[in-house]
């Protein structure tokens, strides 16, 4: 949960405003996973800001361009600044990302 006191978790992405997801892959199945997974939230909720983070952000911007054009890709060095990238850190601990919900 973000600790932003306007941001909620959603049951699912199909629904949520914001779709972060962490590319943690290290098999060209992974990746394909992965990228399976950033085509359909872009195809199915074309109006959520997505966000692609994690190794394959670092590894292969291009087939993630290519599989979502208008997702924010934020390499591993990065993926601390997230919150603040997307406007929702008002304060030092705002915007803290303490859980993950679903994948």
């Amino acid at each position: 949960m973000l600790a932003d006191p306007s941001a909620e978790t959603s049951a699912d992405w199909e629904s949520a405003d914001v779709c972060v997801v962490n590319s943690c892959t290290v098999t060209a199945e992974a990746d394909k996973d992965a990228l399976r997974l950033v085509r359909r939230i872009s195809r199915r909720n074309p109006r959520a800001r997505l966000v692609v983070t994690g190794c394959l952000a670092d590894r292969d911007r291009q087939a993630l361009a290519e599989a979502a054009p208008g997702a924010l890709l934020v390499g591993n060095r990065d993926k601390e600044g997230i919150a603040a990238l997307l406007g929702l850190a008002g304060g030092p601990d705002a915007g803290h990302v303490s859980g993950l919900a679903g994948r």
